[in-house]
């Protein structure tokens, strides 16, 4: 039968310098996570807790991790919802500046499409038949019919 090991002062001790481990980083990454929400950058954040870049992106990690673990498949609908609620909002601020030539404006306008596209799954091709293409033409309406018909003798063989 094995030995039975006992639990020493010191085993104590290595647990509870773990505990108080944890919950520094869980303090830390509260912090980092509440001021990215407010917009700031990794360097931001290191220089305002000062800690490491590396150590920002840790926290906001374990922030994520201990997040995803404690929402429920539900939650996360709910979640995705606001999150894409949210994008639109930003993008609507930002929409007539970037189509009347703000380039900043653009690119977070670009950026809103991307991370929507991304949150919803809309950047995969997976199930997408890769034969279908989009044909743009120009010219009246005769031209348009004439390129569809070519299109479908082509189509049919």
């Amino acid at each position: 039968m094995a030995k039975r090991r006992t639990t020493t002062g010191r085993d104590i001790e290595t647990v509870n310098a773990a505990v108080e481990v944890i919950e520094q980083n869980a303090v830390q990454a509260r912090q980092a996570l509440a001021l990215r929400r407010q917009g700031k950058s990794v360097w931001d954040i290191a220089e305002e807790l000062k800690i490491s870049e590396g150590e920002v992106g840790r926290s906001l990690r374990f922030a994520s991790d201990v997040v995803i673990k404690l929402l429920d498949t539900g939650n996360r609908a709910e979640l995705l919802a606001l999150e894409v609620m949210r994008l639109d909002e930003l993008q609507v601020g930002h929409w007539a500046a970037a189509v009347s030539g703000d380039v900043r404006a653009a690119q977070i306008v670009l950026a809103c499409i991307d991370k929507r596209s991304r949150l919803l799954g809309l950047d995969s091709t997976a199930g997408i038949d890769a034969r279908r293409q989009t044909v743009i033409v120009a010219g009246g309406e005769e031209q348009y019919i004439a390129a569809l018909r070519t299109i479908q003798e082509v189509a049919n063989g």
